[in-house]
C-alpha cells in the first residue's frame, strides 16, 4: 500500500503540484478525524465499505492518501485561511473520491 501512496504523490508532483508538508499537529488532527469517519464507513455495509475491506485497504491508508492530496494542492495556511469552510469540504470530498478511485483501481491494492 505504501507503494500506491508513493505513486500517487509522484503523480501529483509530476503534474506540477507544489507540495508543502503540513505541521504534525494539524496532520494528526486531520488523520484522526478521517480515520474515525473511514472506519465507520468501512464497518457500514455499503458497497464502498465492503470493497475497501475486500481489497485490504485500511482507513489509515485512505486517510494518508487524503492528507497527501491536500498537501500537494495547498499549504496549511492557504487551506485554512484562503478557503471557506464550504470550499474546504468540497476539496476534501474531491480528494476522498480521488483516493478511493486510485486505491481501489490500483493493481497493487
Amino acid at each position: 500500500m505504501k507503494m500506491v501512496t508513493a505513486l500517487l504523490v509522484l503523480g501529483l508532483l509530476a503534474a506540477g503540484c507544489a507540495t508543502e508538508q503540513w505541521s504534525q499537529s494539524t496532520r494528526d488532527i486531520f488523520v484522526k478525524e478521517c480515520i474515525t469517519d473511514m472506519q465507520e464507513e468501512m464497518e457500514d455495509d455499503s458497497q464502498v465499505g465492503r470493497h475497501l475491506r475486500e481489497v485490504g485497504i485500511s482507513a489509515h491508508d485512505a486517510c494518508r492518501c487524503q492528507i497527501e492530496n491536500l498537501e500537494a494542492e495547498y499549504s496549511e495556511v492557504d487551506f485554512f485561511q484562503d478557503l471557506s469552510s464550504f470550499e474546504q469540504q468540497k476539496f476534501v470530498e474531491q480528494g476522498t473520491n480521488h483516493c478511493r478511485r486510485n486505491l481501489l483501481e490500483s493493481p497493487l491494492g
